[in-house]
């Protein structure tokens, strides 16, 4: 079965697609969405092409597990994507996930696509991570 992953950000927003058959996951691309409208019809989209099970959205927490100015955003973006598609979204810890990806993509010997932003990465752990769990 597929799954979206999602680093979600005000403005760019990081995409991975995996499979819970294979634990395997891929960077998609990252995107520039002006309005959460535009994220949702992109989404949409996506569910439609990769007949998607379900969405695994990033969980901005801080460090010390409280919740960080953004993950109200994310709470409500997840509401959204429940009450307009029918899918399954859960919620998976993003911390430090955007500092790994900018980690591995220092790494001059690192094997990501010289394509793949920070954001599109980090959705790609932030899956991996949710996968590994099941």
């Amino acid at each position: 079965m597929n799954y979206l992953g999602i680093d979600y950000g005000e403005v760019n927003y990081g995409f991975a697609i995996g499979n819970s058959i294979t634990k395997n996951s891929t960077t998609y691309f990252s995107e520039k969405i002006a309005s959460e409208q535009e994220a949702l019809k992109f989404i949409e989209n996506l569910i439609k092409e990769w007949d998607l099970k379900g969405i695994i959205l990033g969980y901005p927490l801080n460090m010390d597990d409280t919740d960080s100015k953004l993950s109200l955003k994310v709470s409500k973006f997840k509401l959204a994507c429940e009450q307009l598609f029918d899918i399954d979204v859960e919620l998976e810890d993003e911390r430090l996930t955007t500092w790994e990806a900018k980690e591995i993509m220092s790494d001059k010997n690192n094997l990501t696509d010289k394509k793949t932003t920070s954001h599109a990465l980090a959705a790609k752990i932030i899956l991996d991570t949710w996968l590994n769990k099941k």
